[in-house]
């Protein structure tokens, strides 16, 4: 019997090992449908490398594990709403300022009463995370769980989140992680806009002092306010984004998940956007 060609079978290892980390993740959450794969690179590495890539960010940005075409690059945003703020339309400091890190951001922030959230809250939640990170995910707002620990995303959704890293070979402690204002608004509510206004500076920064390979936002307020667009998180998924040249991955809060577990199969598409961008194929 002839031996494989060493393409063919470097592909079905690859296809194999696609299929194991989905099966671990459906037997973790509860998914319910497998998604169909496209051959995977034939020399892409088991899990991703953590270390500060070479090329500049969103550089070598490729293919994805998905069927059908791949997404393109959104143009250019529709106009923001009148009265809304948006991250995408807020740098915090002038062009060609010195690198700053986190804890020179957290520092400048202080114990912050630039909003009306302060009154409310028990914590800021700064971040949590790597500085380093090739990976930075940014979700809305700090809810009960967060106020009371001052971290983002604990609780049943964090642990879900943790989960769904580890599914594309992640560490939690090896991304970091932010909301789009660090005060939690009353009620869960989405925040207003001059509270995001306030904030966003601040995330701005974050995301310059980390430079994150990819950036994957974590439902549809998170996704407005960093790509700077209007439209359904359905509307938003269907197109790869960036920021400030990062590329940039839309996908579901992880409370939606739990409460919507038929959308998990989505949620894995995007993390293998996620897991082949980070290759750089």
């Amino acid at each position: 019997m002839a031996e494989a060609r060493p393409e063919v079978a470097a592909a079905v290892a690859g296809l194999a090992a696609d299929l194991r980390e989905w099966l671990a993740w459906a037997d973790d959450t509860g998914a319910l449908e497998v998604p169909a794969f496209d051959a995977p690179p034939t020399a892409a590495p088991a899990r991703v490398a953590h270390s500060r890539p070479q090329t500049a960010p969103g550089q070598a940005a490729g293919g994805f594990a998905r069927s059908g075409p791949s997404p393109a690059v959104a143009g250019a945003p529709r106009p923001a709403q009148p009265g809304r703020a948006r991250l995408a339309q807020a740098p915090a400091r002038a062009p060609g300022a010195p690198d700053e890190s986190l804890e020179q951001v957290r520092a400048e922030l202080g114990e912050c009463d630039r909003c009306p959230l302060h009154a409310g809250r028990r914590n800021i939640v700064f971040g949590v995370g790597s500085p380093v990170a090739e990976l930075m995910l940014i979700g809305e707002g700090p809810g009960q769980h967060e106020d009371m620990t001052g971290e983002p995303f604990v609780g049943r959704s964090g642990q879900l989140l943790t989960r769904m890293l580890g599914a594309i070979g992640f560490e939690r402690s090896a991304v970091y992680i932010a909301n789009v204002v660090k005060c939690r608004p009353p009620g869960n509510r989405d925040p207003e806009p001059n509270e995001v206004a306030r904030c966003s500076p601040f995330l701005h920064r974050q995301i310059q002092a980390i430079r994150p390979r990819v950036i994957m936002t974590l439902g549809r307020f998170a996704a407005q306010n960093i790509v700077g667009r209007d439209g359904t998180l359905g509307e938003l998924r269907r197109q790869l984004h960036a920021y400030q040249q990062i590329p940039v991955v839309v996908s579901y809060h992880p409370s939606y998940l739990l409460r919507t577990p038929a959308a998990k199969r989505q949620a894995w598409e995007d993390l293998l956007k996620v897991r082949e961008l980070l290759r750089g194929v």
